[in-house]
């Protein structure tokens, strides 16, 4: 009941890099004592054949927030990580009813100058589970949803976001809150329209 396809179905890019640049980073929330705190980590690699020293800093423009990390070294071909964590006060939470995203921007500075940078939309939500029921930020959710096939009759799996949008639009229309995405990682473009929408997605 499904095709194997070839080639490339999803949007590719070639980045020139500089000698040192960012990997990676992840922002994870957590809400303790009625307020958010993210923890952000961020990974930086050496590809020079010198040590070479970076400042690190991370932004919530949004929020108005903004901190420096402070500088650190990387030999050559080394790979470093670096972890902070932050306030985030005033944040609004993330939910299917209101689907509040920020922009964090990552940055590492060499000379004062920025280097390299990264940005990562992100949403304040926090996933526990009490019993059998699905907690969000402290609240129980009803998940109501369906299974999706990255898969069309027109395009097959090089869907355009047009076709997403028109599937999400679909759900929407049924009450629907809640998607599955079968057996494999999702174009990161419908995982980015399902946080834009508000939709709780199990990948």
């Amino acid at each position: 009941d499904y095709y194997s396809y070839g080639g490339l179905t999803r949007p590719a890019e070639i980045q020139r890099l500089p000698e040192v640049y960012l990997e990676s980073i992840s922002a994870t929330p957590r809400l303790a004592a009625g307020a958010w705190r993210l923890d952000i980590r961020a990974r930086v690699r050496n590809r020079s054949r010198s040590r070479q020293s970076r400042e690190i800093g991370a932004s919530l423009p949004a929020l108005g927030i903004a901190a420096d990390i402070g500088a650190f070294d990387l030999e050559p071909g080394e790979r470093g990580e670096a972890r902070w964590e932050i306030e985030a006060d005033g944040a609004v939470p993330w939910s299917a009813e209101s689907p509040q995203l920020y922009s964090l921007r990552v940055a590492l500075f060499d000379d004062g100058a920025i280097a390299d940078d990264m940005i990562e939309r992100i949403g304040f939500r926090e996933v526990k589970t009490r019993g059998k029921k699905i907690l969000l930020n402290g609240r129980p959710v009803r998940l109501r949803g369906y299974n999706r096939h990255e898969d069309h009759p027109q395009f097959g799996c090089a869907i355009p976001v047009e076709a997403m949008m028109a599937d999400l639009a679909l759900m929407s229309d049924l009450g629907c809150n809640f998607i599955r995405t079968c057996h494999y990682p999702n174009d990161m473009r419908f995982l980015d329209l399902c946080d834009e929408l508000g939709f709780y997605v199990w990948e």
